[in-house]
């Protein structure tokens, strides 16, 4: 089978053909995506379970405060209150971000759009940075707090712990995710994102190259939340296997 190089008459006058081509008509136009809206059965469920969160989280702090069981000893329970503060600002964060979708697109087609007033929409950006921050909190004190029920359950540590540990386990979970989401908005990754990889509301900008916007879906959330999984589901049959052995004891 005969083959066409750079060199070859063919492939010259292909090459011009396509020269002369775009030098008349221009580059193609790239048309962009038009999406449909999110559909407003979806909305209102973001923002009732939103405002139940809100609720929940607040009832848990009254709780923590009023009532003589919750004890500051009581280390389990602290570590809840961590627990629901992040929750808590990722409701927060979620429901501003789809009050400001309703507001933004409404229930019109909308196609990507990465101009400077998308880009720099600073409430989107804010948002962002709460809701990523904050989920990542989440994904922390979820995993230590599996981690400290298998510790109490099968070695049966109770009490409050040390501070050197509170010192260590405070500044991991608290300053780590900070410091990935700083480093984001370092990196303008931060913003609009056309509901590409969330809901409603904001989180890794739709406008920057697919690849790097995967990696940072993975550094600011995903791959944090998919290792509280693995950790959580290895505390969980660890302090089954160590349960069934006991009965077995019996």
């Amino acid at each position: 089978m005969a083959t066409f190089t750079s060199s070859t008459p063919f492939a010259n006058y292909t090459t011009m053909i396509i020269t002369n081509l775009t030098s008349t008509i221009g580059p193609i136009p790239v048309i962009p995506a038009t999406y449909k809206p999110i559909e407003s059965g979806d909305i209102a469920l973001t923002l009732i379970a939103s405002t139940l969160s809100i609720f929940g989280a607040i009832l848990i702090f009254v709780a923590y405060c009023v009532t003589d069981s919750f004890r500051p000893e009581n280390e389990t329970r602290r570590l809840l209150i961590y627990l629901t503060v992040s929750d808590l600002l990722v409701a927060f964060g979620n429901f501003g971000g789809t009050i400001r979708y309703e507001a933004v697109f409404g229930d019109k087609e909308f196609s990507l759009n990465c101009t400077m007033d998308t880009q720099c929409d600073l409430f989107c950006v804010v948002q962002s940075f709460v809701c990523a921050t904050a989920s990542m909190w989440s994904f922390f004190w979820n995993t230590v707090i599996a981690i400290h029920i298998c510790v109490a359950l099968v070695y049966c540590r109770h009490g409050s712990w040390p501070w050197k540990m509170k010192i260590f386990t405070h500044s991991v979970c608290w300053l780590v995710p900070l410091s990935i989401t700083i480093a984001a908005v370092s990196n303008d990754v931060l913003g609009e994102d056309f509901s590409q990889g969330t809901g409603a509301w904001c989180w890794i900008s739709s406008c920057i190259d697919k690849n790097a916007r995967t990696l940072w879906m993975v550094v600011t959330g995903k791959g944090w939340e998919i290792t509280m999984y693995f950790v959580t589901c290895i505390m969980f049959f660890f302090v089954k296997g160590y349960m069934w052995k006991q009965v077995l004891q019996l």
